[in-house]
């Protein structure tokens, strides 16, 4: 009897142990499905425990995690997630990349129906939003793979989340409506565009740099109209990125989407 009650007991406390340190949280609040910083990261042989080992994933010193092939020729990794309309946004914070030789580039891919989002060469820092419902054929909610690749770099992310609504992001309205919301107050919001092939500005209508103007007295929604014709018509080898730079408030990332429509030349 005293080695099934001393069985029971270190299985209790393993059982809350492993629970402490668990790295991917589900719906760790009402604003997110699902969310993993970093903690304790770890690989495994099955999409359906965790991440898979063919990508190498490590804690980082600063926190959250680094992505990096796991051999030269293991790029492709990933694991299941659940997703849902209610949470649209997957977001995450890049904050360095450290450059390998060869073929370079990263994308997030996902399953079933998602279109692979991400960008070749070096990209830059920033908070990165993908809505994953503005051009796929992602069921309405379920559970599937969330493909990552990585070729040729060492991503240094604070997290990878889905997310109802970003605290800080750019959004594509109609008739060419940029947005760009922010959590707290901004003086001046500008805003970039970039090939994603190269990770390059590149200038649209004339201009390398957009300035956006405040919507409300909070000065926490600002606003630009590119007309979108101006936006489709752009000879691109990737997709069209949107990066928003913000000067005098409490964010100093910057933000950064992707144009919901392929732009590729044809």
């Amino acid at each position: 009897m005293r080695v099934k009650m001393r069985f029971s007991l270190t299985a209790g406390l393993c059982l809350a142990a492993l629970a402490a340190v668990a790295e991917f949280q589900v719906k760790p609040d009402g604003n997110t499905l699902w969310r993993e910083d970093g903690r304790n990261v770890t690989t495994c042989d099955r999409a359906s425990k965790g991440w898979l080992k063919s990508l190498k994933m490590t804690p980082r010193e600063a926190g959250g995690l680094w992505i990096e092939p796991a051999a030269p020729k293991s790029r492709s990794g990933g694991r299941d997630v659940p997703f849902s309309r209610d949470y649209p946004y997957l977001e995450f914070d890049l904050e360095e990349v450290e450059v390998g030789t060869g073929y370079q580039a990263f994308t997030f891919w996902q399953q079933p129906g998602g279109k692979p989002t991400g960008c070749v060469l070096l990209p830059p820092a920033g908070i990165y939003t993908i809505d994953l419902y503005r051009v796929s054929r992602l069921p309405d909610r379920g559970s599937g793979f969330l493909r990552v690749d990585v070729y040729g770099q060492k991503l240094g992310l604070r997290y990878v989340q889905a997310v109802k609504k970003p605290e800080n992001f750019i959004r594509f309205g109609e008739n060419g409506k940029i947005t760009v919301q922010l959590k707290d107050p901004a003086e001046d919001v500008t805003l970039r565009f970039l090939d994603s092939y190269y990770c390059k500005e590149i200038l649209v209508d004339g201009k390398t740099i957009w300035q956006l103007t405040p919507e409300d007295e909070a000065a926490q929604l600002w606003s630009v109209t590119v007309a979108p014709e101006i936006l489709e018509r752009l000879k691109l080898r990737g997709d069209l990125m949107a990066k928003a730079v913000i000067l005098g408030g409490k964010i100093k990332k910057p933000l950064i989407a992707f144009y919901p429509k392929e732009t590729k030349k044809k």
